[in-house]
């Protein structure tokens, strides 16, 4: 009788992760090229990157990316700090608010094209290293 390689099957379940997560980004980097040159979009713009973020955080814990959740983590928590009560974004419209979510977005490609998946603490390093404008941890 064949028993199942979970080993392998697990492997393989977190590569497609990976290639899912690098399309999410693939996604995010296109809605932030729209979020800046839109301003009519911008609050829609914001709240699908949030949502693409959200999704990533989720599920890359569960596959033993820690780094990667880490980042997007912090990324989700920080776009729901410069949110208003009424949910639209403030000054969605400022330049140094699209380069920071484009430095979380690097990060995330960064840590998800790694050859292993990197712990917590490398998620961190990465952030302390990254150039934000008006993030800060």
């Amino acid at each position: 009788m064949n028993t199942p390689d979970y080993k392998t099957t697990i492997d393989n379940m977190a590569e497609e992760f990976r290639a899912d997560a690098l399309a999410r980004l693939e996604t995010i980097v296109h809605l932030l090229g729209e979020f800046q040159a839109n301003e009519e979009r911008l609050s829609d713009d914001f709240e699908l990157i949030l949502e693409e973020v959200h999704s990533i955080k989720g599920t890359a814990k569960t596959f033993g990316f820690g780094a990667l959740s880490h980042v997007a983590h912090a990324m989700n928590d920080w776009m729901f700090e410069i949110k208003n009560n009424d949910g639209t974004a403030i000054t969605l419209s400022t330049p140094a608010l699209g380069d920071d979510l484009r430095v979380f977005v690097s990060v995330m490609v960064d840590v998800t094209q790694g050859k292993n998946r990197q712990s917590e603490q490398q998620g961190r390093d990465a952030i302390s290293r990254a150039d934000f404008s008006l993030y800060s941890a």
